[in-house]
């Protein structure tokens, strides 16, 4: 991700998060194997339990992971660290962490992309070429780089909320 816009997401995300979901504090320090701007944010609505979401910025995209652990660790690496569960449902896992989209029963990719082509340019090899490489040489002003991924952002911590959010209340009703 160009650093203009890798840096308008991650103002983005912290402002949107603040905004819609300000039970969830963002987490500075970076993990041992973490991707590198990786934002997680975490929430620890009773002991022993950790509710995250953490957005991942790709090359020219971003995706959005939920999750718990109860093994006192942020759940992105816990639950890569773990066995894998049976599935998200898996409440007697120590860590589980899904994709975002895995919850929404959204269909289409599960990353929010920065830039999609159309159709047309899809179907032709020469005008897709054409938009990328306008798209790949183009410098952005910090103001152009916050108007491309801000309703990107917004739409994609709606949709942590509207069905991650019930996921993990529902982990939460699951505490002895």
């Amino acid at each position: 991700m160009k650093k203009v816009l890798l840096e308008a997401w991650r103002q983005a995300v912290i402002d949107e998060m603040a905004a819609v979901l300000p039970q969830f504090s963002l987490v500075s320090s970076r993990e041992r194997g973490e991707e590198r701007n990786l934002l997680k944010f975490a929430w620890t609505p009773r002991d022993p339990l950790t509710c995250g979401i953490a957005l991942r910025p790709l090359d020219d995209e971003f995706d959005v992971w939920i999750g718990w652990s109860t093994n006192g660790q942020f759940p992105y690496l816990a639950a890569q660290l773990s066995p894998a569960p049976r599935g998200p449902w898996d409440f007697a896992h120590p860590a589980v962490m899904v994709p975002a989209i895995a919850l929404s029963g959204r269909h289409g990719a599960a990353a929010w992309k920065l830039w999609e082509p159309s159709n047309e340019q899809l179907d032709d090899p020469a005008a897709f070429a054409q938009a990328f490489v306008e798209y790949a040489m183009k410098e952005f002003t910090a103001a152009e780089a916050k108007e491309r991924v801000a309703p990107l952002v917004a739409r994609a911590i709606e949709e942590a909320k509207a069905h991650g959010l019930p996921y993990l209340e529902k982990r939460i009703a699951s505490l002895p």
